[in-house]
């Protein structure tokens, strides 16, 4: 558990804002909240940290690619699906999708990955998968 904690405090929480930062500008909405969900998900992973933040920024990323920064409409079709402001990190089994995938429920987005796919394939996130076909 305190390779758990020295993980976040060391890689998790120094970042996060920067990414955060990142959907709050791509979005234009006031506030967000990341949630990696570390203690549902993987309670003595010593990486947890690093790969949650990997998650995170892979999404950011195929956002930009996606123009979500400038197009107006995509940024109201995440808003009709996401009014909590929330990115949820959810390890669940099984997939629709083989290794992982943004999903949206109870208007917060959720990024799904498997155990058995843990940290494998990040960056298919939003880019095998069309963000603005989910809204």
């Amino acid at each position: 558990m305190v390779g758990l904690l020295l993980s976040f405090a060391r890689d998790f929480d120094p970042q996060v804002g920067a990414i955060e930062a990142q959907f709050l500008s791509l979005l234009q909405i006031p506030d967000i909240s990341l949630v990696p969900n570390w203690e549902v998900n993987f309670g003595q992973e010593k990486t947890f940290a690093q790969t949650a933040l990997f998650y995170f920024e892979t999404l950011a990323a195929a956002m930009e690619r996606d123009d979500f920064g400038k197009d107006e409409m995509l940024r109201l079709g995440w808003a009709e699906v996401m009014n909590k402001n929330r990115i949820v990190l959810k390890v669940i089994d099984p997939l629709k999708k083989r290794y992982n995938e943004v999903w949206f429920e109870d208007e917060i987005a959720y990024i799904h990955t498997t155990p058995e796919y843990w940290g494998m394939y990040v960056e298919d996130i939003g880019f095998a998968q069309k963000l603005a076909d989910l809204l």
